[in-house]
């Protein structure tokens, strides 16, 4: 999972990858650990190229990476109804004693 930062990274990636398939950031841009973070896990496959006093990154997608935002929104749907029928059963529960207790 990552954080509100790098989510905002990968959007404006991802934005740029839809676009044109393969981009190239350069220093100024993104810092390092932000792109060695995605590229670690699997969100995007980065080619460094190092210059006298920069570097740039050619950047090409993974279909982790373009699915990223898709599938956690779906997470967060299945956890959404887990909690529902978790909380259906403890209702149910809670009614059947209060129906044994009443008799």
């Amino acid at each position: 999972m990552l954080d509100k930062e790098l989510e905002k990274v990968l959007k404006e990636i991802n934005a740029r990858l839809d676009e044109e398939g393969m981009i190239t950031v350069y220093s100024s841009d993104y810092t390092k650990r932000e792109l060695e973070f995605l590229s670690e896990n699997g969100l995007i496959k980065t080619n460094y190229l190092y210059e006298f006093d920069y570097w740039k990154c050619m950047i090409v997608p993974t279909h982790k990476g373009e699915n990223y935002f898709k599938d956690k929104k779906t997470r967060r749907i299945k956890k959404i109804i887990e909690w529902a029928k978790w909380l259906i059963l403890l209702g149910v529960s809670i009614a059947t004693l209060l129906v044994a207790i009443c008799k």
